[in-house]
């Protein structure tokens, strides 16, 4: 399934605490603002709500630089909307510094998907 890249951040923060996790999707400009603050002012007018769904993978707090969150593939099986994605962690030299990496992407909204599933890999950076 076609889809492009909203937000690809490892610098995350928003309004909620604790600060979300795992795997969302937003279907109006009204929760994407209220919940989703920070990344809804920098991407205003980039989602045609009603027409699109953006879905978004948060991984949480990482220690250090070197890690991130990246969507590879959204699928759509039967009923069941399947998102793949994948985290980087780093293997060389780093940053001590606290990061928050996410994705956001946005697909056709899909009437009618009764699950969705995120499929996930850890994959090590080479330098």
């Amino acid at each position: 399934m076609p889809f492009r890249t909203l937000l690809h951040t490892t610098r995350y923060a928003g309004r909620r605490r604790p600060r979300p996790v795992g795997l969302f999707s937003v279907d109006s400009r009204e929760e994407w603002a209220a919940e989703w603050d920070q990344p809804a002012r920098r991407t205003e007018g980039e989602v045609r709500w009603g027409q699109e769904l953006v879905l978004f993978v948060a991984l949480g707090a990482r220690p250090s630089s070197g890690f991130e969150v990246t969507i590879d593939q959204v699928d759509l099986c039967d009923m069941e909307l399947r998102v793949h994605a994948r985290e980087s962690q780093p293997s060389g030299a780093v940053l001590d510094i606290l990061t928050r990496p996410v994705h956001a992407v946005v697909i056709p909204h899909l009437r009618g998907v009764e699950s969705i599933t995120l499929i996930q890999r850890v994959v090590t950076s080479r330098d």
